[in-house]
């Protein structure tokens, strides 16, 4: 309402004032206000009501156990309440993960009370669920430094995860955000650990600090034109680790480097940064550069990444090269990616003893042709594993989106012909909202799946997806089905 031109100057204050209240019963009541305004205050509420809505979800999804999510949302002008709850596979419990939290708008920033998500700098003292992968994505956005860290969280992981009260307010001179709370990833089994941070930023700068358990990590990141630079640096009881990044972006070109050296022992238990290895298997330094460039209707990438790790004494090192091109209404990608690092095991060839390898090529083509009412997607994939003796794996993906204006249907046919695990193919796989989920093919088979989306009234939906997993590349082989069940109700 404050962004039309024909009110009174005293009914913008009005408004206002009944923003900063939360007062739309009081507004509407009011004799200081005009009949225009009166008017269009009664047809809002006797049309749809003061602005809010509530979203419940409940997702079912079975493969190889039942999986239930439920999720609640509230949301008013001036804040957000949610509540999600897991029960995961082969639990007892109902309330196996569950999450709570409450987010208030103030008229220069916000806070947050219960379950919220904490990602400041480089990830070493704390992270994202899902961290930012080595490849295209980092290359295409060169985020070299987590931005917007502090929201509420409703990702249904559990994975970093803060457990308390945060604040972010604006001020003339920069934003600040603030975080404490308990976490780790046996939060709900009284083993949680306290954690919190801080941070000052501002369109040119940005410094802060994230403390645990004996781990404290201290970043900052300096932006200036096209240059963007920074790094974070974490004490523990070990050697400290350390992450370094420098980004460049004119509007044809991207280039981005990023060096890290990270050790087990100085690294929070909320970190997640870019690396080689994850869990407890993280120990490495490593060099991290990509490229991107505009040529035409093109977008080449490119990327490289040398890396060793400290226990182990494994060296690799990861290179790929990937071109999308859009032609009206078709997207051709083509990707090539090889990664090579030394194995643990060594060949003996008497009287010599040789160290080992394992290297993996692979070649990705896509195709997209996207219409009004449907479009349609076929991918293909090659990959070889092996240094002396090899495996080759060749698989197929063909899907089909029809588009109406009050369901989604999504048919999908995958297949492949694997010769081992080691050479194994991933395809996407039909997903309801909320799901990010790939299939893996470790064997040769083939695999139909179905999904349809129902577009209620009022911002209700309903969804169903099933998927026949056969045995073989034969369709008189014998198969096991899974399938999902999405329900949201909006009131």
């Amino acid at each position: 309402m404050l962004a039309l031109t024909f009110l009174n100057e005293e009914d913008y204050g009005h408004i206002q004032t009944s923003l900063r209240q939360a007062d739309f019963t009081g507004l509407i009541a009011s004799d200081e206000i005009s009949s225009l305004l009166r008017f269009i205050l009664h047809s809002l509420r006797n049309n749809k009501g003061i602005p809010h809505k509530v979203f419940l979800q409940q997702h079912t999804s079975r493969t190889d156990g039942n999986r239930y999510r439920w999720r609640a949302r509230m949301n008013t002008p001036i804040q957000e309440i949610g509540a999600l709850s897991v029960r995961n596979r082969g639990s007892m419990d109902i309330l196996d993960q569950h999450s709570f939290y409450i987010v208030r708008n103030t008229n220069n920033g916000h806070w947050i009370v219960g379950d919220h998500q904490m990602a400041f700098g480089f990830g070493l003292g704390s992270g994202k669920p899902f961290p930012p992968r080595k490849g295209w994505s980092t290359v295409n956005k060169g985020a070299s430094i987590y931005k917007n860290g502090l929201k509420s969280y409703k990702s249904s992981t559990g994975i970093s995860r803060t457990r308390g009260f945060a604040v972010e307010q604006s001020t003339t001179i920069g934003t600040i955000s603030l975080s404490h709370g308990q976490t780790n990833s046996d939060i709900y089994r009284n083993n949680s650990t306290t954690q919190g941070a801080w941070q000052y930023g501002n369109k040119f700068m940005s410094v802060g600090t994230v403390f645990t358990h004996g781990i404290q990590s201290v970043f900052a990141s300096y932006n200036r034109g096209q240059v963007r630079t920074g790094g974070e640096i974490s004490f523990g009881s070990g050697t400290p680790s350390m992450v370094l990044g420098f980004h460049y972006g004119i509007r044809p070109f991207k280039y981005l480097v990023q060096y890290r050296n990270i050790y087990a022992q100085s690294m929070g238990s909320m970190g997640n940064p870019m690396v080689e290895w994850h869990g407890s298997e993280i120990s490495e330094r490593g060099l991290f550069q990509g490229a991107l460039i505009r040529v035409g209707k093109s977008r080449i990438m490119i990327y490289a990444d040398a890396f060793h790790h400290h226990l182990r004494k494994i060296d690799g090192y990861e290179f790929g090269i990937r071109s999308e091109t859009k032609m009206n209404r078709h997207r051709i990608v083509f990707q090539i990616k090889t990664e090579k690092k030394d194995s643990e095991n060594e060949s003996v060839y008497a009287p010599l003893v040789s160290p080992a390898f394992t290297n993996k090529n692979g070649i990705k083509l896509e195709h997209r042709y996207d219409a009004r009412l449907w479009r349609t997607d076929v991918k293909y994939q090659f990959v070889r594993a092996g240094e002396i003796k090899t495996d080759h794996s060749h698989g197929l993906d063909l899907r089909l989106h029809l588009f109406r204006n009050t369901y989604k249907i999504e048919l999908d046919w995958m297949a492949a012909r694997v010769g081992s695990y080691d050479s194994r193919l991933y395809f996407w796989d039909v997903n309801l909202p909320g799901e990010m989920l790939t299939r893996m093919m470790a064997r040769t088979h083939h695999s139909p799946g179905a999904k349809i989306l129902f577009n209620l009234s009022n911002g209700s939906r309903l969804g169903f997806k099933i998927r026949a997993d056969f045995a073989h590349l034969s369709l008189r082989s014998e198969f096991g089905i899974s399938g999902g069940i999405f329900i949201q109700a909006a009131l």
